[in-house]
């Protein structure tokens, strides 16, 4: 039990600068996972932490991911029976000719 405690506090709730995953939790509830940690490590110590981290992506990350291109597109493709796979590349391909197709009404409409 202490062990894989100690795994997760280091790789989510420690604070360090190592390149781990750290979560966005409130400084009580942090603090209430060390000592936790110090004193008797148990099953239910990170219980606070999980229900924040949800709460958050509920509210917060998943609504935006809702509101996101990404998601649109995704849906798009979907309905249209097109896969669904999204990469950075697509979107920068998508930007790019969206740039040139404005570029061109310009030009366009200069003519």
């Amino acid at each position: 039990m202490r062990l894989n405690a100690n795994l997760i506090w280091s790789t989510y709730l420690h604070d360090t600068d190592d390149g781990s995953c750290p979560i966005n939790i409130d400084s009580r509830t942090r603090l209430d996972c060390q000592q936790s940690l110090l004193n008797k490590p148990n099953a239910h110590m990170f219980e606070k932490a999980q229900s924040q981290i949800f709460q958050l992506m509920k509210y917060d990350s998943y609504t935006r991911f809702l509101k996101s291109n990404m998601y649109k597109d995704c849906i798009m493709n979907e309905m249209e029976g097109k896969s669904v796979p999204y990469s950075k590349h697509q979107k920068q391909q998508q930007q790019i000719s969206s740039t040139n197709d404005d570029r061109s009404k310009a030009l366009d409409s200069l003519v």
